[in-house]
């Protein structure tokens, strides 16, 4: 019979349930931690002009992607009843879409913007750009009026993959995950407590 230590230290091994589950929290809050950085650095460098507005909401969506996907096996299979709440039913927001500034003619249809609403964080997966249809009457000489229909392909907002970020946090401090409140996204960020 051994000692103590001995003991403790063979329980361990023997038990590759714990340490997966511990490389898998430590990927996850490895994931968290990178995506604060993607944001600051994509804010940064949109700020800067070091990059165009679409790019850095890129480079910062797919960090919250890769976030996400490290939740996923968790969401689906150890927390199936509180994670299909969050994989597809929670409320991210609602977006806006604008007719764009350089279309030549009158926007006929819809006459008011396009209000979209998500649900559930896999839409940062399932989602990269929502493409919205403006029905266009243009006036020409010699043909009269004419309609078109002009297509604009319009990224995810940032507030949507925001929200995303702020319901998978949530979603860890659901099951027991500590968490500490984020300043800069008022949701919640950190590691365990």
């Amino acid at each position: 019979m051994g000692t103590r230590q001995e003991q403790r230290s063979v329980e361990q091994i023997d038990d590759p349930e714990d340490f997966t589950h511990i490389k898998r929290l430590n990927e996850i809050f490895d994931a968290r931690k990178n995506v604060r950085q993607m944001r600051q650095k994509s804010l940064h460098a949109m700020v800067s002009n070091q990059m165009k507005p679409a790019d850095a909401l890129s480079l910062y969506k797919d960090s919250v992607e890769s976030y996400i996907m490290e939740l996923e096996p968790i969401m689906r299979s150890s927390y199936p009843e509180i994670g299909a709440r969050y994989w597809q039913d929670v409320d991210l927001g609602e977006a806006e879409f604008n007719p764009p500034d350089n279309i030549s003619g009158s926007v006929i249809s819809p006459e008011q913007p396009v209000v979209e609403r998500f649900y559930g964080v896999q839409t940062i997966i399932d989602i990269d750009t929502i493409p919205v249809s403006w029905e266009i009457e243009q006036s020409k000489p010699r043909q009269g009026k004419t309609f078109k229909t002009h297509t604009t392909v319009y990224n995810l907002p940032r507030e949507i993959v925001d929200s995303a970020y702020r319901q998978s946090n949530d979603f860890l401090a659901e099951i027991g995950v500590g968490v500490r409140k984020d300043p800069d996204l008022d949701g919640t960020e950190g590691g365990v407590l």
